[in-house]
Order: structure tokens, then sequence, then C-alpha cells
């Protein structure tokens, strides 16, 4: 439960830093002082809850930003983020430790390694790269979600730290989930959460995003996080959580009408349910509650559904095409080593002829293209290698029979199998997206070890900032 409280106060915080108002800032400033204050694990657990929580919120700056390169679905400048100046801090942190030598502990390479040849093959693109510059800025965006990750790999290793930074994430949730209502039910006027209208009446709930695309990835992406909770041994309450999350996410999933994002939804969702009815992990009313929430959810919005998939064969559809075309011709002429990260739009005018014309002229809609045509096959080869093995990885975690653990695991591997649909068709290359799924990867890297792993602290290691609930005791108790 301390997580949630630290994830939604962390939450706040930065919904505050956002605000500027004099009030705001004085309460910021009053916080930033409390940080201060902290011993060192509880200060290292905050920075992480507000990194979680700060990579959908976006509060950042690009460096040396230019309009007319975004337009193109290009990223434009160096991002600098409240998650960049926590990565500082807890590896300046993680650096002094070492140097006195509080720690010892070796970092585990072996898990990372598909990530590590992946960002390394990402770097190596540089060679290649029309604009050096363009490259660069992906990449230091990439190589932030991999110190993250390995970060999070390193120093998160029993039940207890699983539970922490899953709690962070629901919080995160459930801030999108009811920001995501106010604006797009209530009409409320809420800071850093917004509509757009596109193709439908009413609008598109974009959530802390600038895409309503981007935010049917983060969703997606963490609401079968929420049901593997909610289906888990874990404390009653964390259990009410996971299903308030998932509640309140799905709405506005609906209300995102992001349909690359509901077809990885039903498919991951589906797939979980199908596997906990077999496990007996659906218990009680549960079964009766998921589907009379599916069917509300119809009925609310059954009309804008409706039309969103008739609309299949729209202008917006049919746009991406054309874009698939451009990929497989720059993919022919360069399959090895591709055209440099980022440097997709840039490399179009040579591919764009008389029959392109009239189409519309961006980066591929599909990240599996975009990776080979930017990087090369290797860099794809190595992008799969990062997915794939994290969902076999999350899926052996649901087979050990841990219910604490196993249900979130699955929950876990589910995550990715939605946002791998939902890359067929959007580009996946802007910082939340990249960055809080490789924070799910590490989760699911982390729970094999939790699984073996006593939940007592071992001698010579930090002891855990937020202990868990007397439920959760014996909900670990009872998996050990």
């Amino acid at each position: 439960m301390a997580a949630v409280v630290v994830g939604l106060a962390a939450g706040t915080f930065l919904l505050l830093a956002a605000n500027g108002s004099i009030v705001s800032l004085a309460i910021l400033a009053v916080m930033l002082v409390f940080l201060v204050t902290l011993s060192i694990p509880v200060l290292k657990r905050v920075l992480l809850a507000l990194a979680l929580l700060e990579i959908p919120i976006q509060l950042d700056i690009y460096l040396n930003h230019e309009v007319a390169i975004s337009e193109s679905s290009t990223v434009s400048g160096f991002n600098i983020s409240v998650t960049t100046i926590v990565l500082v801090a807890l590896y300046s942190l993680w650096g002094a430790e070492v140097a006195a030598g509080i720690t010892r502990r070796n970092l585990d390479l072996k898990a990372g390694l598909p990530s590590l040849v992946y960002l390394a093959l990402v770097v190596i693109s540089i060679v290649v790269a029309g604009d050096v510059l363009l490259a660069l800025y992906e990449i230091v965006i990439l190589a932030q979600a991999i110190l993250l990750f390995l970060y999070l790999l390193h120093h998160f290793r029993t039940r207890r730290d699983v539970m922490f930074v899953l709690m962070v994430l629901i919080a995160g949730l459930i801030l999108q989930g009811v920001g995501g209502l106010a604006v797009g039910i209530a009409d409320a006027d809420m800071p850093l959460w917004r509509t757009t209208k596109v193709d439908i009446d009413d609008g598109r709930v974009l959530g802390t995003f600038k895409s309503p695309n981007n935010l049917g990835a983060y969703l997606t992406l963490l609401l079968p996080v929420a049901l593997g909770l909610a289906l888990s041994s874990a404390d009653r309450l964390y259990r009410r959580l996971g299903g308030l999350a998932f509640a309140l996410g799905s709405v506005v999933l609906v209300m995102s009408f992001s349909r690359g994002a509901w077809f990885g939804f039903a498919v991951s969702i589906g797939w979980m349910l199908v596997v906990a009815w077999r496990r007996k992990w659906l218990v009680g009313l549960a079964p009766v509650a998921v589907v009379a929430a599916a069917l509300l959810f119809f009925v609310m919005f059954q009309d804008e559904i409706l039309l969103r998939v008739g609309e299949y064969n729209n202008q917006a559809a049919r746009s991406r095409l054309p874009l698939m075309d451009l990929a497989f011709e720059m993919i022919r002429d360069a399959p090895l080593f591709g055209v440099g990260a980022n440097n997709f739009a840039a490399s179009l005018d040579p591919y764009v002829t008389v029959e392109f014309s009239r189409d519309w002229i961006a980066t591929v809609h599909n990240k599996y293209l975009l990776v080979w045509a930017e990087t090369g096959i290797l860099a794809l080869l190595a992008f799969l290698w990062v997915l794939v093995s994290a969902i076999r990885t999350g899926w052996r975690g649901s087979t050990t029979g841990d219910r604490l653990l196993a249900p979130i695991a699955l929950g876990l591997a589910a995550g990715i199998v939605a946002n791998m649909i939902h890359m067929t068709v959007d580009r996946f290359h802007f910082r939340p997206q990249i960055q809080m799924l490789w924070v799910v990867i590490a989760l699911i890297l982390v729970i094999p070890r939790a699984g073996r792993v006593s939940n007592s602290t071992p001698a010579g290691l930090e002891q855990d900032a937020f202990p868990a609930s007397a439920g959760t005791h014996s909900s670990v108790r009872a998996a050990e």
C-alpha cells in the first residue's frame, strides 16, 4: 500500500510541477525539501517512483527541437526529462555505493543481453545515417530506457521489489484513468489531460499523451498487468486496486478510439482469461464481473465503436499503405544496415516518385518495418529477440504455480503481446512507449529471480524501503 501512496503522491508532485502556478510552485518547493531529508534507501525508491510516473506525463524538453522535423513523425531534439535527472541521481548513488564498498553485486548482463545488443546495433547505425544528429536524438531516448531497465534489473530482486514497482505503475494507470474520464466524459478542465476531435463527433481522449494511439499503447501495455494483479493472491486491497485500474483504464482505452490498441487489448486479455480459467484463477463472481464490464463498455460506446471499426477502409487507414510501400523500397536498397536510426523521413526524397504525389508522406506506421528500414535486419532480429524472450520468460513465470507472481508474470507478457500487435500499425519510437516497454521487460526478468529469492533481504543488501502489508506477507509466505 505504501507504494500506491508514494505513487499517487509522486504523480501529484509531477502534475504540480507542470501546472506552473505560484501555489503549485510553492508546494513543489516544500516537496523538494522533503526529498532531501529522506534516507538513501527511501530516496532511491521515491526517485524511481517519480521516474515511472513521469514517463507517461512527459515533463521534458527537446533541446535543438525543430517543428518541421517533428511534423514528419521524426524524433526532433535531445530529450531531457525528469526521468533523465532521476537516472543521473540513481546512477550517482549507485557509483558512490560501489566506490564505498557498500554493494559488490555484479550487473546481470546475461539477462539484459538482448536489449544491449539491440542498443549497440542502433548506435552502429550512425555510421550509415544521412543525418547523424537525427540518429542521436533517438539513441538518447533508447539509451535512457536501457539505463532504467538495467537499474531495475540490478537492484530489484524480491517479491516486495516487484510489488513496489508494480503498484507505482498501477498508481500511474489510475491517474490516467481518472484524468481521462474527467476530460472524456465530464468535460473537465484539467492540466495535461487533453482530447482531440478526430474521426468521431465527441473527440478522442489523449490522456497526458500527444496522440490517442500513444495513449492506447500505454494502456494496452499496462491493463493486462493490472488484470494479472487482480487475479493474483496478493492482499485484497492490492487486488482491488488492480481491478480499479483495469476498469478505469479500459474505459479510457475505448475513448481513445485507437483500433490497433483495441485489437491488441482484445487478444491479450482474451489470452489471459483463457489461461486464468484453465488454471482456476477465476474464482467467485470474477468471470461474471469481467463479462458484465465488457458488455457495459460496449453499450456505453456502441455507436462510436461500430463507427470506428467500420472505418477500416477510410482515408486514415489507406494512407498508411503507401508508407509501407516506401519502407519496402528503402529496405530493398539497404537491407543489412538501413538508412540510420530516426532517418526514415529524412531519406524519403529519392523514393517519393510521381505515384506517391497524392499520398500523405511521413514515417512508416509499422514498428517492425521502421526498425528494419532504419537500422537493418540484424537490429530487427535483435528487437524481436528482446520482445520474444521477454514473453517466453513471462510465460515460464506464469507456469510456476506461484499464485502471487504467476498471474502478474502472465499479465506482463500479455502486455508485450498487445504492444507487438499494435506495433503493426504504429511507429512506437517516442519516449513514453519505449521507456515504459523496457520497464515492463525489466519486471518480467526480475520475477523468476524474485520467485527464488527469499522475501527477507540477504545480508549486505539494503533493506526494503517500503515493506509489504500484512496481507502481502501472508501471500508471499504461502507462495514460498
